[in-house]
């Protein structure tokens, strides 16, 4: 059976602010081709919930990486997968709040 994925609002925000300095800093198309990386790799996620990394730190998250400085962070729930948060890995990681 296939999970379905939710994305919650702050996930969102954070795909559009990381979309968001690449056009500005890198043009349309770059951009575009983050955002089609990012929903690809987690839409991988409705045949792999387990294809992430476990956390060493929370229980039950999970980190899956989309690009060399992007992550997103997400929870399986049964048959959902809950993408919490994007976090460029770049930043320090105490800057991190799941």
């Amino acid at each position: 059976m296939k999970n379905s994925i939710l994305w919650l609002e702050r996930a969102v925000d954070k795909l559009d602010s990381i979309s968001e300095y690449i056009r500005s800093e890198w043009g349309h198309n770059a951009s575009q081709d983050f955002i089609n990386k990012a929903i690809t790799r987690i839409n991988l996620l409705t045949d792999f919930a387990e294809l992430g990394v476990k956390s060493t730190k929370r229980k039950n998250i999970r980190k899956l990486i989309i690009s060399k400085y992007t992550s997103a962070y997400y929870l399986i729930k049964r048959d959902k997968i809950i993408i919490l948060t994007l976090f460029d890995t770049r930043q320090n990681i105490n800057k991190l709040n799941l």
